[in-house]
């Protein structure tokens, strides 16, 4: 899924990022042990793999001038108070 992984939404064949591997190694996990409770397999191999490391990233917010400046502009609009 790393290398190959996309194949809507962006560039064929590119990889996906480690939040998406994420998320879908902990749906397949959930998936395997319910088959794994269920006696439809043996035991739960989802479990062996390591998930990808994923630290996110700091969100950019305005500066203090920045949003001084939205608002002085904002204010001037028929829609200010919304």
């Amino acid at each position: 899924m790393e290398t190959a992984g996309r194949r809507r939404g962006g560039k064929p064949g590119t990889g996906l990022g480690p939040r998406s591997v994420r998320l879908t190694l902990g749906l397949l996990t959930a998936a395997f042990e319910m088959a794994t409770l269920e006696g439809l397999i043996p035991r739960n191999v989802a479990k062996l793999v390591k998930p990808p490391k994923y630290e996110p990233e700091e969100p950019d917010t305005w500066s203090q001038v920045e949003v001084r400046k939205f608002l002085r502009k904002a204010g001037t609009d028929r829609l200010h108070a919304a």
